[in-house]
């Protein structure tokens, strides 16, 4: 560890001088900054707890504030004000450059020429006395005013005498007006001169809605009648004046001037209708013929010979047309069939035109050249939608249909067929490139997808869907293809796959990539089987049930697959489960079973093991239960009879009767012996040398 040397308080350094208590203090800690400078850093400290979150901020406003133009040419600039939680901003935006000035409009039509004043009085005789030169229009004085001389010099006058203008005031303010090279007023020497404008509206609103001046019209079409301002604004009603219509009379009829009077020639008075031809021709820009009902009978009406007639042509009084019908309900009704015909160069065509006319939203356009070459078109905005040809096939998007429907857009169409045998088929149809020139399709492309919809009370969203898609990579007569199954989960809106059927026809439910015919895949291991409740068993990943009866399959977290048969409605309740119930082998262990059951490996009975029980001398089971082995014990006589000493035997009394027959003493032999009960006897080997043969049996 480093040592840090202090300088000792009052003494004195190397210069001779005393050294102050400040002086040391500096020198400690310069000393001390240095050594802890060289101090190696020590590793890094873990990282303390989270400080305790501040307090909410108080929510911020911003506000526009004041907004200015500034000079052309000028820095837009934003400036602030206020508070960080109460912010305003006020904008300096520079104007546009002045535009160019317009062009010099054409001048005005000269007024006519006011009329000419009266002569004024005359003035006096002009004085002659010398030859002295005389200003024109003065005399010198004592002059005889009457008096004139044939060689008496006139001087020219003076601007001041004629009352002559400077030529700076020509053209300039409070001056004069000049003249142009043709003799008029250049306009720029005009003032503003109003012009009458003449505006068409349909009401009393549109009018006062007028951007006019005084000296404007308003024909008001609603009610036939001419306005003109009188005064500004516009706006108000009373500014306006109403142009009486001069009246007029009827100059002529059919040739025939002064008070003419009709006769029934020209109008049958019975009944108030017309006999004879009627021939209206005219030529002008309004209405040729104007009928006006203000009644509630009908504007028009035309009959044939049948009066009244049940077919008529009639125009009702609120505007609507009628074709063998006298009540239509629309603006057109015809009552019987109505014909579109082709005349020889247009095809029949009914339009739906947008309100003002100009637009032609959608059209219906008959392509009739024969009987057997007609078809109907829908067209929207120039664009063909649909089509329907003479064989009845229908064409969305598709001027040439090969089925009864046939859909199509540039890359994907879609086709329902029926067959001789009036069985549907609904086939899509993929491939790149267009429909005019496809291409093969890729690896991964989507063929087709039915998606199914529900209304969540705001919006379409999607609950299932089936996809079809390319399987592989694609070739002549190779087309490998999956289809996939999705549902969407509870509390969200967005599909998720649960099956799939691939090009091998491997079957996946929870997985995308399945490697057997069935491949069932849980991401989560459960655990062991329920064993209360019912319904869904969190920790199976299948099902087989029929009726009440269920087999689940699942694994634990250890990795064990289990599989129990229950009541799928009672998990307490749990049902046998049969292996090769009509006969078979079961292996454990092994590739090929021999016995009934075959286990390669140790077993473990926690419980009791039941097996047949057959005689002795019958017994063929594999495992020997407790009553035949106390059998073969009871027959045998072998634990009847305890040993309890080293060397004891066991010896027949009598037929399936067995004795313990206890050792002998040291040195004697076994022989044998009627009188005893066993048949035998321990005696010395001196006393009988006779060789002895033992036979046991039991053991």
């Amino acid at each position: 560890m480093p040592t840090l040397n202090l300088p000792t308080p009052n003494k004195t350094p190397g210069d001779g001088t005393p050294a102050s208590d400040t002086n040391l203090i500096i020198e400690a800690v310069n000393t001390l900054n240095s050594a802890v400078d060289n101090i190696p850093a020590g590793p890094q400290g873990p990282q303390g707890n989270p400080g305790t979150p501040g307090a909410a901020g108080v929510a911020a406003t911003v506000a526009v504030g004041s907004t200015v133009t500034t000079a052309p040419g000028a820095d837009a600039a934003v400036t602030s004000s206020g508070t960080p939680q109460n912010l305003t901003l006020n904008f300096s935006i520079p104007r546009g450059a002045t535009g160019p000035t317009g062009a010099t409009g054409s001048q005005g039509v000269i007024g006519p020429a006011g009329p000419i004043g009266p002569v004024g009085p005359a003035g006096p005789p002009a004085n002659v006395s010398d030859d002295t030169p005389q200003a024109l229009g003065t005399a010198a004085p004592g002059s005889n005013p009457g008096a004139s001389r044939s060689d008496h010099v006139h001087q020219m006058p003076s601007a001041a005498n004629v009352g002559a203008i400077a030529t700076t005031a020509a053209g300039a303010a409070n001056g004069v007006a000049t003249l142009d090279a043709g003799g008029k007023i250049p306009s720029t020497q005009l003032p503003p001169i109003a012009i009458t404008d003449t505006f068409v509206v349909s009401s009393q609103a549109a009018m006062l809605a007028l951007t006019a001046q005084v000296g404007d019209v308003a024909v008001r079409t609603d009610i036939q009648e001419n306005f003109i301002l009188q005064s500004e604004p516009a706006s108000t009603l009373a500014n306006w004046i109403q142009l009486e219509t001069p009246p007029g009379g009827v100059t002529s009829v059919d040739g025939m001037t002064g008070a003419v009077s009709l006769t029934s020639t020209y109008l049958a008075k019975a009944g108030g209708a017309m006999t004879g031809a009627l021939s209206v021709a005219g030529s002008t820009s309004s209405e040729l013929v104007r009928i006006t009902q203000t009644g509630a009978g009908n504007a028009l009406l035309v009959e044939d010979s049948t009066n009244p007639d049940s077919t008529p042509f009639v125009i009702t009084a609120s505007g609507n047309v009628g074709i063998g019908t006298t009540s239509p309900n629309q603006r057109l009704t015809v009552a019987g069939d109505a014909e579109l015909r082709n005349d020889g160069s247009t095809q029949p065509t009914l339009q739906f035109t947008s309100q003002d006319g100009t637009t032609n939203v959608w059209q219906i356009d008959a392509q009739v050249s024969n009987a057997t070459n007609a078809q109907l078109q829908f067209i929207n905005n120039g664009s063909e939608r649909m089509r329907i040809t003479a064989a009845g096939n229908v064409g969305i998007g598709m001027a040439n249909p090969q089925a009864a429907l046939h859909v199509a857009t540039a890359a994907l169409y879609q086709q329902w067929l029926a067959s001789a045998a009036q069985s549907v088929q609904q086939i899509f149809v993929r491939s790149n490139g267009t429909a005019a020139a496809p291409t093969i399709v890729s690896a991964g492309d989507l063929i087709a997808m039915q998606t199914f919809f529900g209304y969540d009370g705001a919006a379409n969203q999607i609950a299932a869907r089936i996809r079809a898609e390319v399987d592989g990579t694609p070739g002549a007569g190779d087309m490998p293809g999956r289809i996939m199954f999705d549902t969407t989960p509870d509390g969200s809106a967005a599909p998720v796959e649960r099956m799939r059927i691939d090009s091998a026809g491997e079957v996946g439910i929870g997985t995308n990539n399945p490697t057997q015919a069935l491949h069932v895949y849980k991401a989560t291991p459960g655990g062991s089987p329920a064993s209360s409740g019912s319904g869904n068993d969190p920790n199976a990943t299948a099902r087989i049930q029929m009726a009440s009866v269920a087999m689940d399959v699942g694994t634990t977290a250890a990795g064990a697959t289990w599989l129990q048969s229950r009541l799928f409605n009672d998990y307490a309740t749990n049902l046998p489960l049969l292996l090769n119930p009509n006969g078979g082998n079961v292996g454990i262990g092994v590739t090929a079973a021999t016995y009934k059951l075959e286990v390669a490996g140790t077993g473990n009975f926690t419980g009791a093991l039941s097996a047949p029980t057959a005689a002795v001398s019958t017994n063929t089971t594999q495992v020997a239960t407790t009553a035949f082995v106390n059998a073969e014990i009871a027959n045998d006589a072998l634990v009847l009879a305890t040993a309890t000493t080293k060397g004891d035997i066991f010896a027949a009394t009598a037929s399936a009767t067995v004795t313990r027959l206890g050792v002998g003493a040291n040195g004697t032999v076994l022989t044998a012996d009627s009188t005893t009960a066993t048949g035998l006897k321990w005696a010395s080997a001196a006393a009988d040398p006779t060789p002895t043969v033992f036979m046991l049996g039991g053991m």
